[in-house]
């Protein structure tokens, strides 16, 4: 989302772009950009130099957490919102742009988002549900429905998947933990990946020109999807350790597309795996641990069966029926919204930031 949306504003003459970052250094592949640290101290002192303020993307704001994990999001989310107001008190513009919202089960979370949504002057949205969860909250004018900022990147290919990849099958699959989820726990956690694997492991044992690449699409120390990967690597690697792969988290995400875009399938449960295997080319099977990986799958125009939910009722038999369908080549697992679409409602953000935009639905 950052890489997208620092391009396509410096393509547009931005002269400069603060971007805030967990130790206050610029990101190895980005150019042209001063970075600040997260302190409130480093990042006011930012905002006296800049014309605006954006937030740019996410699902910031719901609270889809146990309750001891959902109030160091709602510390979270008092920041942004507290940064948003201090910026607009100092005559900044304020945008929230390519956003997900929701879902909201608790009041203190729909004020709390409410109230930073006062805040802006524009708000774009990346799917139809977010748009309708925050629609009464934010003026018609400043409220627009976009896509994801990542449709923003460069080198996405829009060629013919068989024409990338040759004969090769190739899956691509993401995990990740829900135990800290409240439609989750730790009991959907085991109960559900354990049958994941096991189906995986049946199929990866009778498909013997099937490779698999895992990636790491979380990386850092808090709630990283590194072990959960390396287990299923683990796992296929005593049937076959010489056609399965883990892909490590790479901080360059142009890295991550271009391994995504050597698979022809995708198998993918966090969000951003799902969006950069659709940028790729790749049919896709996605694994809703959130409500917004299911806003993703009818964003983009996947067949119902292209997306499971993450729960203990899921059985094994429908994860590896699925993960079959996919493989066959079933054409509901084929998105039906050209990314050449999706790329131009992204560009809805830019529009906006730049006042050259017409109000949207």
């Amino acid at each position: 989302m950052l890489a997208g949306m620092v391009r396509e504003l410096t393509l547009r003459g931005a002269s400069l772009i603060y971007v805030v970052t967990k130790d206050g250094t610029v990101p190895s592949f980005m150019n042209n950009v001063k970075a600040v640290g997260r302190s409130p101290f480093s990042i006011l002192h930012a905002i006296r130099n800049v014309d605006a303020v954006v937030l740019g993307g996410g699902t910031h704001f719901h609270d889809d957490y146990t309750p001891r994990r959902y109030w160091w999001h709602f510390r979270y989310m008092t920041f942004i919102v507290g940064l948003s107001w201090t910026a607009r008190l100092l005559g900044k513009r304020i945008y929230w742009l390519g956003m997900g919202f929701g879902p909201f089960h608790r009041l203190s979370a729909k004020l709390i988002t409410r109230f930073g949504l006062k805040s802006c002057h524009g708000v774009t949205v990346r799917d139809r549900q977010s748009y309708h969860e925050v629609q009464s909250w934010v003026h018609t004018a400043s409220l627009c429905h976009a896509f994801d900022l990542a449709a923003l990147l460069d080198n996405i290919s829009n060629e013919p998947i068989d024409s990338v990849r040759g004969d090769a099958q190739v899956l691509g699959i993401s995990v990740t933990s829900v135990q800290a989820t409240a439609s989750g726990g730790k009991l959907t956690d085991a109960t559900y990946w354990s049958r994941f694997v096991s189906a995986l492991e049946d199929i990866y044992s009778h498909h013997l020109s099937l490779h698999i690449r895992v990636f790491v699409f979380r990386g850092g120390n808090r709630e990283d999807d590194k072990a959960i990967s390396q287990q299923v690597v683990k796992s296929l690697q005593a049937i076959d350790p010489d056609r399965i792969e883990l892909v490590p988290y790479f901080d360059d995400p142009i890295k991550t597309l271009q391994a995504a875009q050597a698979c022809s399938s995708f198998i993918a449960s966090r969000f951003h795996a799902g969006v950069l295997a659709y940028l790729a080319g790749c049919r896709l099977l996605l694994l809703a641990y959130h409500r917004k990986v299911r806003d993703l799958a009818s964003e983009i125009d996947l067949s119902p069966n292209a997306c499971l939910p993450v729960s203990p009722d899921v059985s094994e038999a429908e994860v590896q029926q699925s993960i079959e369908w996919l493989l066959g080549g079933d054409p509901g697992y084929n998105a039906r919204l050209p990314v050449k679409q999706a790329r131009e409602r992204a560009m809805r953000s830019i529009e906006m930031m730049l006042g050259n935009y017409e109000p949207c639905d």
